[in-house]
């Protein structure tokens, strides 16, 4: 947790003292804090029951979140200046601002143009002209939407760095999963691989592959997050026709990192299976290429080590 972040939630505890707000009935903000949060989001959401399921859930894996009272976009912007969230999540359909419009104000005000901007939609508006006041890095999600979709949103959109990443995976385990598969690749959630890699990892003479989008902010900022997302459909695919059952192939977290582990002669027989039907999904069109790198990061021949996750996650790093 930054200075910042730890600064500025005290400033929040005594405007909500001052306020007497609460998360059922607020006057001027609710604030829903967790222990050491990892990150800090601004909530503008109109509705008190989807706002309730933002305050359930997001705090557990470690989110500090701010509610703004019944969506206000003039309060939105308020508190967008103050406490500097480093993501915004609203909705498009508002009583007084829309969606729409706040992202424009917001874009405005140079305290706040940079802020990620996550748009929640009745309707599946990514393949839509891209409305003013968007970036390429924002995006949309479609409601009712699984809790696991939101969290890769919300992952892939904050400036994370490992270590508070590894804070909510090893908070996500002590957690229910949501979901057995990632939203986006398909591919086994980090939940079934947590439950896996002990008995894998037991074994002798395994090797672990990590699987990464070397420039995805890059891509992203380029192309717009639903071809990013579509990319990552195929790499997911792609692993599947790939991988038998004598590899264990999944999501180490909620953004788009994969694990591939197994016997490490399989492994070597595999990767320049993989990097030649990983390489043709760039596209010869796309002025910057996806650059998917595969990398042998641990192997070991000794029997009975029985990794966890977050244990795996610290070796490949």
């Amino acid at each position: 947790m930054t200075a910042g972040i730890q600064a500025q939630s005290a400033a929040t505890q005594q405007l909500l003292r001052m306020s007497g707000s609460d998360v059922r009935g607020p006057v001027l903000a609710a604030v829903c804090a967790a222990p050491a949060p990892v990150a800090r989001i601004l909530i503008s959401e109109d509705n008190p029951g989807i706002q309730r399921i933002y305050s359930r859930l997001l705090p557990d894996h470690g989110f500090e979140l701010i509610c703004v009272p019944n969506g206000d976009g003039a309060l939105t912007l308020d508190l967008a200046q103050s406490m500097s969230p480093q993501l915004l999540i609203t909705d498009i359909n508002k009583p007084t601002m829309d969606g729409h419009a706040l992202a424009s104000a917001l874009r405005a005000d140079p305290r706040t143009a940079r802020i990620p901007l996550l748009m929640v939609t009745a309707m599946d508006q990514r393949g839509s002209a891209r409305q003013p006041g968007l970036l390429p890095t924002d995006d949309y999600i479609v409601k009712p939407f699984p809790f696991d979709d939101l969290l890769y949103r919300i992952t892939t959109m904050i400036d994370m760095d490992g270590y508070a990443h590894d804070d909510l995976v090893e908070r996500a385990l002590d957690l229910p999963c949501y979901d057995p598969h990632h939203p986006i690749t398909g591919l086994p959630s980090l939940h079934q691989v947590a439950s896996a890699l002990p008995t894998r990892s037991a074994r002798p003479g395994w090797a672990a592959l990590e699987v990464s989008f070397a420039n995805h902010a890059e891509l992203i900022g380029a192309y717009g997050r639903a071809m990013v997302d579509g990319l990552a459909g195929q790499v997911g695919a792609t692993l599947r026709r790939i991988a038998g059952p004598d590899l264990l192939v999944g999501h180490t977290g909620f953004d788009l990192g994969l694990l591939i582990l197994g016997p490490a002669d399989r492994l070597a027989s595999a990767e320049p299976l993989l990097i030649e039907r990983l390489a043709r999904l760039s596209h010869a069109r796309l002025s910057l290429t996806p650059a998917i790198q595969l990398s042998l990061r641990h192997a070991d021949d000794r029997a009975g080590l029985c990794l966890s996750l977050p244990e795996l996650r610290a070796a490949l790093r």
